[in-house]
């Protein structure tokens, strides 16, 4: 069963990754194109290498429609590596369940309306024998009625149940056929029932307010704050 949450801390002392030289701890979350950290409260700037000092630290992951993941340590020295696997929100549970059922049903309504091709096919190539076959049965009954030489009883019964296996044959398939596709259609029916649940905006993640802040050439800078 997959680990929906997994913490590992790695302390290590030498080790470099390149989006900031002074670093201490690393966060890696998946899904890993939209986390956000935020550290003690303080959402941090997109990425995976923080600074922290030493002491009591409580880490805060979050990713659109995944739950928050929220921990807490007391780092002390060295390099420390968080691993996590953010577990889907009830939202996003319920999205992939319905994907999987509706992607379950079309492969099944596939398999039907492969099936009733094949079929076709086979039901083709079986008439055509039918034709060939009512016509060695009929030349062996005239060739028995007429007494002609080389034709006996044996010959016209045998072809005639070689005619009478090929028709239970056809109607066996297009019975068959009639299967597959009822099968085919009563799983579209059943895939256009299942409802695709729309993912709503995760509000987790808002704007917490907007201010301004004063820059190194004596003017402002907006800020905007966010919170998840």
């Amino acid at each position: 069963m997959k680990k929906y949450l997994l913490l590992v801390f790695i302390l290590i002392s030498t080790l470099s990754y390149g989006q900031r030289k002074d670093w201490n701890l690393g966060i890696f979350a998946i899904p890993s194109d939209q986390y956000r950290v935020k550290i003690d409260g303080e959402l941090q700037k997109p990425g995976y290498s923080f600074l922290i000092k030493p002491g009591y630290h409580q880490i805060q992951v979050w990713s659109p429609n995944y739950e928050v993941y929220d921990t807490a340590f007391t780092y002390m020295t060295g390099k420390v590596i968080i691993k996590i696997d953010l577990k889907p929100s009830t939202q996003l549970k319920a999205l992939r369940k319905a994907q999987y059922e509706k992607g379950r049903l079309h492969g099944h309504a596939f398999i039907g309306a492969t099936s009733a091709i094949v079929l076709g096919i086979a039901a083709a190539i079986n008439y055509n024998e039918i034709g060939d076959r009512n016509l060695e049965y009929v030349r062996s009954s005239q060739a028995v009625e007429l007494n002609i030489e080389g034709y006996s009883t044996e010959d016209r019964d045998e072809d005639e149940s070689r005619l009478q296996n090929s028709r239970i044959a056809q109607y066996t398939m297009y019975g068959l056929i009639a299967g597959s596709l009822t099968y085919c259609t009563w799983k579209l029916i059943k895939a256009r029932q299942v409802e695709i649940p729309e993912l709503k905006d995760d509000k987790s993640f808002v704007l917490d307010g907007v201010g301004l802040s004063p820059n190194r050439m004596g003017g402002m800078n907006a800020s905007i704050r966010l919170k998840f």
